[in-house]
């Protein structure tokens, strides 16, 4: 391996190149204190050795990383030039936005994308403790596993390439287009995966039994955003749940001004400490 990489990051700067102006600035809002400042990309959405198991010489996941991330290039600028290249009038009725390739690489991206994050390094932490403490009983003191741990059971399985042949398969697919003048905002945790109603405990005890009976997966009632740059995004919905939007599968939807302030929004709620904007 070349150079060792030191700052590296959990959101690719591929895909935040997307959000930045012409001086590689992007515009960054600290989700707890609101606070607004701009910087460089390399800056943001990224901690030192983040991937990098100690014992190791080389960087074999930063190098796995950086042989994936050229793929963005392929996928979603080619979304863009469907939409710029459709007659005007008529290209919200286009079909077929993503073709099988594209797909494919899509939900590659997604999934990988959806587990790499800061955030989801946080659950498995909480989670590997959580699990330790509830098998250890007899201890007098909680167990605090080692970060090298996480990190290993993190990096297995941002591996596991087999995630993403499962993961988006219940979900129609669609490409929202920004129709305002209020850009997609993205975020350290861009991919979002929301519950479409209120987790109430009649709910909840309704999709155990579901679950149990095998009539929906765990996916059910959700909806997956993710914005690939101020005006596009794409959007997911679980089809039993949403069986109605099989209509606009693979295709493209106007995105009005009460859609983008909420997928905003869900952006802000869901970020690990930072969404991220364009800038002049």
């Amino acid at each position: 391996m070349g150079k060792t990489v030191k700052n590296q990051h959990y959101v690719p700067q591929i895909y935040l190149r997307h959000f930045t102006n012409n001086y590689n600035l992007i515009g960054v809002i600290e989700s707890k204190t609101g606070n607004r400042f701009s910087c460089n990309i390399k800056n943001v959405a990224a901690e030192r050795y983040f991937y990098d198991i100690d014992e190791l010489d080389e960087q074999p996941m930063e190098t796995i990383l950086s042989r994936i991330e050229p793929l963005f290039a392929t996928i979603f600028p080619k979304i863009k030039s469907r939409f710029m290249l459709s007659n005007p009038e008529n290209v919200f009725e286009t079909h077929d936005v993503l073709d099988s390739d594209s797909f494919t690489y899509a939900a590659f991206w997604l999934t990988l994308q959806l587990y790499r994050t800061k955030k989801m390094r946080n659950a498995f932490y909480d989670s590997f403790t959580a699990l330790a403490n509830w098998f250890i009983t007899d201890f007098t003191e909680q167990v605090s596993p080692a970060e090298l741990h996480v990190k290993l059971l993190h990096n297995h399985v941002l591996q596991d390439f087999e995630l993403s042949k499962s993961m988006f398969t219940d979900y129609y697919w669609s490409v929202a287009v920004n129709q305002t003048e209020w850009p997609f905002v993205t975020s350290d945790t861009p991919v979002v995966r929301s519950q479409a109603f209120e987790r109430s405990d009649k709910n909840v005890t309704w999709m155990a039994q579901q679950l149990n009976e095998g009539n929906i997966s765990h996916n059910y009632g959700t909806v997956v955003t993710y914005p690939f740059d101020p005006m596009f995004s794409l959007l997911l919905w679980e089809k039993k749940h949403f069986h109605y939007m099989q209509r606009f599968d693979n295709r493209f939807l106007p995105a009005d001004q009460i859609t983008v302030v909420m997928m905003n929004k869900s952006q802000m709620d869901n970020c690990e400490r930072h969404a991220f904007h364009r800038i002049q």
